[in-house]
């Protein structure tokens, strides 16, 4: 099913059929209910969600439905099951109805790859730092006598 470009998270998910709106919005409202700055924005036509870096994004497959799917799901710890493979770095959580919602397990994952993209920022910003202090260590040159 072909879905025209949305200009909002609101129009995208307004354009899908009532059962799919649902499960769309409960994942975004758990999504946009965690205590950290995320920001959305509709790209490549579908929902992504970033906090220093991209988090997750929402997608609808034509074969698999309803999809929450985390940028660098490999990394995640999942320790209840949610996710599936797809030969990359990210990891597919399926969402088939909105009866069987796990928000609890999803919560937990989702604030966790926050915390990577957090934590991977920090160690980031710490080597600049370390770099810039050894360039400023470095002896001056002196000339041979």
């Amino acid at each position: 099913m072909y879905i025209p470009p949305a200009k909002g998270i609101e129009e995208y998910i307004s354009k899908w059929s009532e059962d799919v709106q649902e499960r769309l919005w409960m994942l975004r409202e758990l999504i946009m209910s965690l205590n950290y700055p995320i920001e959305e924005a509709v790209k490549w036509r579908i929902p992504f969600y970033s906090c220093s870096g991209m988090v997750c994004f929402l997608n609808n497959s034509p074969k698999r439905g309803i999809e929450l799917v985390f940028a660098e799901g490999k990394v995640l710890p999942d320790p209840h099951g949610l996710l599936y493979d797809n030969k990359t770095t990210m990891l597919y959580f399926g969402f088939p109805d909105a009866a069987n919602f796990p928000e609890n397990e999803l919560r937990e994952l989702l604030e966790s790859a926050v915390k990577h993209n957090l934590e991977r920022k920090a160690v980031a910003a710490a080597a600049k730092q370390a770099a810039k202090a050894m360039a400023k260590q470095k002896p001056a040159k002196t000339s041979g006598a």
